[in-house]
């Protein structure tokens, strides 16, 4: 799994996942994030940079990185949702 920030950001370790191996017939990447802006230009990016049959993407991340920033958006967004569920 990539981060699309970290793609966008053009980090080489997150680029290095988006390698296809020559005996792969279907190969796609997974792709997380938290902000649709970044993931749309980022799923752009990729199809018209490399050579894959999909592109998943993670919208229910579990690590606490991409967990806290959409929890902060959703927080900054929503703000009474919780008072209202409650």
């Amino acid at each position: 799994m990539a981060l699309a920030t970290k793609l966008l950001q053009g980090v080489n370790s997150e680029w290095a996942l988006m390698k296809r191996h020559s005996s792969e017939d279907l190969f796609g990447v997974q792709v997380a994030g938290a902000f649709p802006d970044s993931m749309a230009r980022c799923a752009q990016l990729l199809s018209e940079t490399c050579d894959l049959d999909f592109i998943d993407i993670n919208v229910g991340c579990p690590i606490d990185l991409i967990f806290d920033m959409v929890s902060l958006l959703f927080d900054l967004l929503y703000p009474f949702t919780l008072y209202v569920m409650l």
